[in-house]
């Protein structure tokens, strides 16, 4: 009986189940569609550095999370910097080669975080990007083919086109 009750009382738990239904969804938000100021992004690599990058990604795309190792360090959802608490990550992110753009469905990446009741998210496409050993930058758009995959380009192109010895 106790082990029943565990079992419910960890689906009831925020920290394990995160709810973003409480997520407030701007209507006039809208990415900017302009590729090369996406490609335009430059940044010096280094630990913070990939941190102020990503919060430039905030104009192009709807939603976004930086992950380190089990732990989502920042998260915008339309323009909007969000400072919840955020759940860990409890499964193991792909080690596909630095800065290649691996391509999902975002639902399902999303329920697998936990964020069961995010508005869009069946609309949207996930976009994950391996930076670093254990660090990864996940987006998310509504964009659909073949603008998406002209906004995948610049995206590579503003990641791989920085400073490594700045």
């Amino acid at each position: 009986m106790a082990s029943f009750i565990s079992k419910i009382e960890k689906l009831l738990d925020h920290e394990e189940h995160f709810d973003a239904i409480n997520f407030s969804l701007d209507s006039k938000y809208q990415i900017e569609p302009n590729h090369q100021l996406l490609e335009q992004i430059l940044f010096n690599a280094g630990e913070k550095q990939w941190e102020i990058f990503f919060s430039r990604l905030t104009a192009f795309f709807e939603m976004g999370l930086l992950i380190e190792g089990s732990e989502i360090q920042k998260m915008f959802f339309y323009g909007q910097n969000i400072e919840k608490k955020l759940p860990k990550i409890h499964f193991r992110l792909p080690a596909s080669p630095y800065f290649n753009i691996l391509k999902t469905r975002a639902s399902l990446f999303l329920r697998k975080i936990g964020f069961n009741h995010l508005p869009d998210a069946a609309k949207m496409v996930c976009l994950l990007i391996r930076v670093e050993e254990n660090r990864y930058i996940v987006l998310m758009t509504k964009q659909a083919e073949p603008w998406l995959q002209l906004r995948c380009e610049s995206l590579k192109k503003a990641i791989t086109n920085h400073d490594y010895y700045a």
